[in-house]
C-alpha cells in the first residue's frame, strides 16, 4: 500500500464520494454484493449501500429518501 494521502483524502471526504476514499485511498476491496439493503428506523425509511470491504467488515453508505441527514438520536 502506497502513503496516505492527506489532500486527497480530504478531497473524497468533501465531495462525499465515501467508496473513492474507501477502496482507492484507504486499500478496502469492493463489496462482495451491490444490492442496496432497506432499513426502516422510527418509521422513516432509509437506504444501505454497501461500499467497501475489509475482513469480511462492510461499510455502508446510509441514505434518507429525502437527503437530510436525520438528528443525533436517531443516528446513535
Amino acid at each position: 500500500m502506497t502513503e496516505f494521502n492527506i489532500s486527497r483524502s480530504r478531497k473524497w471526504l468533501q465531495a462525499f464520494e465515501f467508496q473513492t476514499l474507501f477502496t482507492e485511498e484507504l486499500g478496502w476491496n469492493n463489496p462482495p454484493f451491490t444490492r442496496a439493503v432497506p432499513a426502516m428506523v422510527d418509521n422513516d425509511a432509509y437506504t444501505c449501500q454497501p461500499i467497501a470491504e475489509l475482513a469480511s467488515m462492510m461499510v455502508f453508505e446510509v441514505a434518507a429518501p429525502n437527503g437530510e441527514i436525520p438528528d443525533g438520536k436517531t443516528r446513535t
